[in-house]
């Protein structure tokens, strides 16, 4: 398969409401874990830095991510560490997303109540329902594979949707 045949699945996977990469694994017949997914090409979204640095300077911030063990180590090696208060890979505290834990979980991890943060997602299932069941604020950054889902389901609804990090910094500032 190619890589170009990859991405139309996830693509595919993200307008049909699924995980994509999951999605994709299935439709070529493969387990999830037959597709070794290359971390050295994660990179930082452009301007992420600057608005990231920006916002530390006013707010306690958390990452949270379904991700592998390990996940503060590539952070680490994407030079976003200093921007964190603390990150939360999935694996390392066993909660993942869509379970509401995890960002009560985070609130608690910065000193503060769920109903005082803004959780920043890409995927209504994944990221803004679960916040909002935890009581936190929930934006939509409609980025990556987000930008092909059109339709959300009333419980989905962001308090506010932007298509880029720049935008954040606008809103929150």
């Amino acid at each position: 398969i190619t890589e170009e045949q990859f991405f139309s699945l996830l693509k595919e996977g993200a307008i049909k409401r699924q995980r994509p990469y999951y999605y994709a694994c299935e439709q070529l017949g493969l387990p999830p874990t037959a597709i070794d997914w290359d971390f050295s090409y994660e990179k930082v979204y452009p301007g992420a830095y600057e608005v990231l640095g920006t916002l530390h300077k006013k707010y306690k911030l958390a990452l949270v991510a379904n991700q592998p063990k390990g996940f503060d180590e590539r952070v680490k090696k994407l030079n976003l560490t200093s921007y964190f208060d603390f990150v939360l890979g999935s694996e390392d505290y066993d909660v993942r997303k869509p379970d509401p834990a995890i960002y009560r979980l985070a609130a608690k991890k910065l000193g503060i109540k769920p109903s005082e943060a803004v959780m920043v997602g890409d995927r209504p299932e994944n990221d803004i329902l679960p916040a909002h069941e935890a009581g936190c604020k929930a934006i939509w950054i409609k980025q990556g594979l987000a930008i092909y889902v059109t339709k959300l389901e009333a419980n989905e609804e962001p308090d506010a949707t932007i298509t880029s990090l720049k935008d954040l910094e606008r809103l929150l500032l």
